[in-house]
Formats: structure tokens, C-alpha cells, sequence
């Protein structure tokens, strides 16, 4: 939730809030063959998110309110809960189309390969990943908006009149790939920024799995702004490397992550930035493979950016035994 310690000088709520606006019929005005699809996609989508339905294969969020709502309750998911609640919300979520390239025999990268290469969209917040389609794309009122890894277009649904680009500013680094990654994080960034840990606390090797595979953890910080939602965060998982395969995700019995950053926002009337304000939060979880924590998240209408002054974050797993941390 976003914190910030004088309110006078803004002249906005602590999470802002979109204007309200009337409820935009979005039902196609000629016959649809995907009619049952969509309308049994609705139904689970509508027993899961007030106010939401799916159309050809993408949430519709009847208006603003429905979608701010709808990311605020996510927000106290945890990872399985939210992925529980991607699964019943009748579409193919980005999210899962992560998992499901990271748990099949048949891919050749992870995920996170296919975005470091831009070969795949890259949101590293699950809770805007788990709403966002494999196409990038979501609705809210009348208005479609497909994200795509350097703008967000947003157009009516009805086809006709120009779109709008919203430019995004997106980078992903880990220190895989090699030099430079460490300054793309340093200070502000805006993107996904990966560490990986092979030792634990002592500088011993971090155990193996059962069958020998070597295992890592991994500490992740993020910054990315939308249209109509930024956030900040932090996240651990834990993967192992399949003999013949890329590193993929396995249960820890403890994984834990939290962060501090030091953020400024613009000033809604001026444009100016605020004086820095502080955010922290923090999750543990048992016998999974990542936890995750948005420390900051904000919805407006025009991209509202957060600009990090420092960040600090802590993350720690166990893991047969051993431990592994690591500070960012």
C-alpha cells in the first residue's frame, strides 16, 4: 500500500484512484460464435471479480471502480492463492503462460530467457500479470489496452476511432547476463531486475535435489509503470537445474523477502516531483517456490511513475537444511 508521510503536500488519496465514470456496454452488436465461451468464461470470471466478464478471450472490467478493486484484493494474495484465482477467471492469463513455458518439457527456454531476449512480454508484478492476457491485453469500460514491452496502446472496443500510445519504459537485467547488470538496478530503474544466489550463508554450495540437481535462489526488485497502474516491488524464488532443461521452479521449506524503497511521485497539478517518502512491506510463505511483495502500487489515468531514490531489499530461502540470503 502506498505510504506517504505528508499528505498536505498532495492533493490526491494515498492510492489514487480513477475517476468514476458510467458503465460502457461492451457485447458486440452482432452475432458472436464464441457467445457460450464467453459466456461461460463470464460466469466464472464474474463468481470470482465483481463487475468483470470475458470477451474473446480477455477480462472486461466494467469501469474503473471494478478494476481498481479487483487489483486491490490481489494485492493480499499470496502466490497460491493468486494462482488459484488465475485459474478460475475464464482466460489464459500471462501468467500462467509463464508457468506453463517454465513446466514443459518441451520449451527450450524459461520464460525469463524469452523476455531478457524480448521474445516474450515481460510484467514482473504477478498480480497485473495474473489480469493481463497471453496477448498483453485487458479492457476496462469501453476501452481496450494490449501492453506490449515498449507502449501501451489503448483503443475503444468498438473498433473505430484512434488509438492512444502510452510509452513504457521497460528493461530486464540479471546478472546472468552478464556486465552492466548491477547498474541497470542502481538507483532509478524502471523493470525487472534478477540476482542469483548458488551459496548459502556460510559460502558453502547451496544443497542439491534429491536426484543431485544443483539448486540457486533468486532475489528479484522491480519498478514498472502502466496506464492505468505502476507498482514496485520485490521478490525470492528458488529453481533447480534439470540435467537436460533451464532452471526451473522448486519448493523451498522457507522462503522469505522484504523490502524498503525510497520513492518520489510526480505531483498530479504540477508535475513536479514529491519529497521522497518511504515504502516497506514483507512476505514469508513455506513449501513454494516464490513469494512476492508489492511494496508500492497506484492507479491513475496518464502513467503516473514512481521515481526510486534507493532501494533495499532482503531475501532469504531454505532449502534442505541450508540457508541462502542475499541483500540488494
Amino acid at each position: 500500500m502506498l505510504r506517504i508521510p505528508n499528505l498536505k503536500y498532495f492533493g490526491w488519496a494515498l492510492v489514487l484512484t480513477l475517476a468514476s465514470c458510467e458503465k460502457a456496454s461492451v457485447t458486440p452488436a452482432t452475432p458472436n460464435p464464441m457467445a457460450a465461451v464467453n459466456q461461460a468464461a463470464s460466469a466464472r470470471a464474474e463468481g470470482i471479480a465483481e463487475g468483470v466478464s470475458v470477451i474473446e478471450g480477455r477480462l472486461v472490467f466494467a469501469n474503473n471502480d471494478a478494476f481498481v478493486a479487483t487489483m486491490k484484493r490481489l494485492q493480499e494474495y499470496n502466490t497460491g492463492k493468486l494462482a488459484d484465482w488465475d485459474a478460475q477467471n475464464g482466460i489464459k492469463s500471462l501468467s500462467e503462460l509463464y508457468t506453463s513455458i517454465n513446466n514443459s518439457e518441451k520449451s527450450e527456454q524459461s520464460a525469463e530467457d524469452l523476455i531478457a531476449q524480448g521474445k516474450l512480454l515481460g510484467i514482473p508484478d504477478d498480480k497485473f500479470a495474473s489480469v493481463v492476457n497471453t496477448d498483453g491485453v485487458f479492457q476496462v469500460g469501453d476501452q481496450i489496452h494490449k501492453i506490449t514491452q515498449n507502449e501501451e496502446l489503448i483503443y475503444p472496443a468498438t473498433g473505430k476511432g484512434e488509438a492512444k500510445h502510452f510509452p513504457i519504459e521497460f528493461k530486464f537485467a540479471s546478472d546472468s547476463t552478464g556486465a552492466g547488470a548491477e547498474q541497470a538496478r542502481s538507483g532509478n530503474f524502471y523493470g525487472w531486475y534478477e540476482r542469483e544466489i548458488y551459496n548459502d550463508a556460510s559460502g558453502r554450495r547451496l544443497p542439491t535435489t534429491s536426484n543431485g540437481r544443483a539448486t540457486r535462489m533468486v532475489a528479484v526488485q522491480w519498478n514498472v509503470t502502466y496506464y492505468l497502474y505502476s507498482s514496485a516491488g520485490v521478490r525470492t524464488k528458488y529453481q533447480y537445474k534439470p540435467r537436460f532443461w533451464f532452471w526451473s521452479g522448486t519448493d523451498a521449506s522457507n522462503l522469505h523477502v522484504d523490502g524498503s524503497f525510497d520513492v518520489t511521485v510526480p505531483d498530479p497539478t504540477t508535475g513536479n516531483p514529491s519529497p521522497p517518502f518511504t515504502v516497506a512491506g514483507s512476505d514469508d510463505d513455506t513449501n513454494t517456490s516464490s513469494v512476492s511483495k508489492n511494496l508500492v502500487f497506484v492507479f491513475s489515468n496518464n502513467g503516473t511513475k514512481f521515481t526510486i531514490v534507493t532501494s533495499t531489499s532482503h531475501h532469504s530461502a531454505v532449502y534442505r537444511g541450508a540457508t541462502a540470503s542475499e541483500t540488494l
